[in-house]
């Protein structure tokens, strides 16, 4: 058998089998596919082995590859032995550590020599305009000639030096550039080499020719989605982009590899932390005769409370909107909807470097109809902003950064939109609308005592909520109010409405109202509201408005 020394190529394969294969030092490895889940990849290999190969060493096996995740198989023919793994340390490990690099340092430093003569060239050029003296020939009628001569060629020395040092300016903010990116990549060989790098030995037998594959999972891949979304006010449509920014730095470089993107995850839980156990009810314990109650605790505390407002919330789908989502793929993905995953193939092989740097991928593009309103909530703001909703689109839609774009203009970026909302909703805002104004007006709240002998005491108050469209096109205003909620019996609310509320209990919040308003063009519509809580004088209600 045949020893060799360790290439510098991550996941170079040498035979052991065949003197003449192993001395011209084939490279027969190679990784063909990989999945990357959230911070795991799954990278799948391949290795040509000839026939009556009976043993096969994968030098540079990354660090983080963990043999327990390393899954065996290939063609028919070929009957698989022993799998073992083995340290790589010393000059060995330094020559694995440059390999997924090595390339790319030659490379820039090609680059830094190139541009080193170049400004070799230009200094040279300097040096002779700066001895230049404008005449070769020491001869009265030349001497006599000079002054006419003089002004001309002076312009065009300066315009000569002029271009050389800007030339020389560029040429040092290359270098410089160039010299930030390989202390990168020398730091990263420093950081890879103290790695646990290993070797693969696998004995086999094989008649003929056969194809051996490896399978295994490595850390220091991720992708996160993230999206653009246009909104189109004249046609109500929004056109959502996603895109994935990946970053890998498992070691291995991968060249005409297919990739696959995924929105499922490896390290989660396979089945609950923990079971149910029994639910028993014990008696109270017995509290001391003698013991006596604080007297904060005699007096009943009572609250009357407005229901919090979730800013993505929307109202029911209408009936009538059946919106049809655009799915079509753009060119070069392939999207597959699993049960509990969205995958996202590419078409053709790519190439990623194992630099640790983010390379964007266009996933695809999806046109949805939705609904378009100014969304109005005067107790927040008097600002109204620009509100479209639909139903979800089928599918994972994992959270990520989104740019906002309204009719070619970009609004806002927010970095942790989840596309896929409350009640299965879609939905974003798109700035304010500065054309719809809102105004309110208070009138004077009153506190009297009521019941038998005063016992009681009875607090009204009220709004009128103005709203002026002072677009040049119809638009629809949801304007949301809160009322105040009882959750006693000795505490009661009445609430009155002009008009009434399109929906009650919005978004299955109590006391949550929602008004849709339809405005004609440069019109205005009000909206009043009137509360009443009565309680017991003695009960202390907290969140009433103050009295006037």
């Amino acid at each position: 058998m045949i020893r060799t020394r360790l290439r510098a190529l991550a996941g170079t394969v040498v035979l052991l089998a065949g003197a003449p294969f192993a001395a011209h030092g084939q490279d027969v490895s190679r990784v063909v596919a990989a999945t990357i889940y959230s911070h795991d990849v799954l990278v799948e290999r391949q290795l040509k082995t000839p026939g009556g190969t009976r043993h096969v060493q994968v030098a540079c096996m990354p660090p983080g590859f963990r043999a327990d995740t390393l899954q065996v198989d290939g063609d028919a023919s070929l009957h698989l032995g022993d799998v073992r793994t083995e340290p790589v340390t010393g000059d060995d490990a330094l020559a694995c550590a440059r390999g997924p690099v090595d390339a790319r340092i030659r490379a820039l430093e090609d680059q830094k020599a190139a541009l080193k003569s170049q400004a070799s060239a230009d200094d040279i050029a300097l040096d002779y305009l700066r001895r230049w003296n404008g005449s070769t020939v020491d001869a009265p009628a030349a001497r006599a000639s000079a002054p006419a001569r003089a002004l001309p060629a002076a312009d065009t020395l300066r315009k000569s030096a002029v271009d050389l040092m800007a030339d020389q300016s560029r040429v040092a903010h290359q270098v410089a550039d160039l010299d930030r990116q390989l202390a990168e990549l020398r730091k990263s060989v420093r950081r890879t080499e103290k790695g646990n790098w290993s070797t693969l030995r696998l004995d086999l037998s094989t008649a003929g020719p056969a194809t051996l594959r490896l399978r295994y999972e490595l850390p220091s891949a991720d992708w996160q989605v993230s999206y653009r979304a246009s909104l189109d006010t004249s046609t109500s449509t929004l056109r959502i982009e996603r895109q994935a920014e990946i970053t890998q730095n498992t070691g291995e470089d991968w060249t005409d590899v297919a990739l696959t993107l995924s929105t499922g995850y490896v390290d989660h839980p396979n089945r609950p932390q923990r079971l149910p156990d029994s639910w028993n009810l014990t008696p109270p314990e017995r509290v001391n005769a003698g013991g006596s109650a604080s007297n904060d605790a005699m007096v009943q505390r009572v609250e009357v409370t407005g229901s919090s407002i979730s800013p993505f919330v929307t109202l029911p789908e209408s009936p009538l909107a059946a919106p049809t989502i655009d799915t079509t793929p753009v060119v070069g993905i392939q999207v597959e909807e699993r049960d509990w995953q969205t995958l996202f193939h590419t078409t053709q092989p790519i190439a990623m470097p194992s630099d640790g740097l983010p390379h964007l991928l266009a996933l695809d593009s999806l046109a949805v109809p939705v609904k378009v309103r100014v969304q109005v909530i005067p107790l927040q703001s008097l600002n109204g902003y620009l509100l479209a909703d639909a139903p979800t689109p089928a599918g994972s839609w994992p959270e990520g950064k989104v740019q906002i774009w309204r009719d070619g203009s970009l609004i806002a970026q927010v970095a942790d939109w989840s596309p896929d909302g409350d009640d299965g909703r879609l939905s974003l805002y798109f700035g304010r609308d500065d054309r719809v104004r809102v105004s309110v007006q208070r009138p004077p709240s009153m506190s009297i005592a009521v019941g038998l002998f005063g016992s009681e005491k009875q607090q009204s108050w009220g709004s009128v909520f103005v709203v002026s469209n002072g677009h040049t096109t119809p638009q629809t205003i949801e304007l949301i109010d809160p009322a105040p909620v009882s959750h006693t019996e000795s505490v009661k609310v009445q609430s009155r409405y002009e008009p009434a509320p399109s929906v009650t209990d919005w978004q299955h919040k109590p006391g949550v109202n929602a008004w849709t308003i339809p405005i004609a063009p440069n019109q205005t519509k009000q909206v009043s509201v009137s509360h009443q809580v009565t309680f017991p004088k003695d009960e202390r209600i907290r969140n009433l408005p103050q009295a006037q």
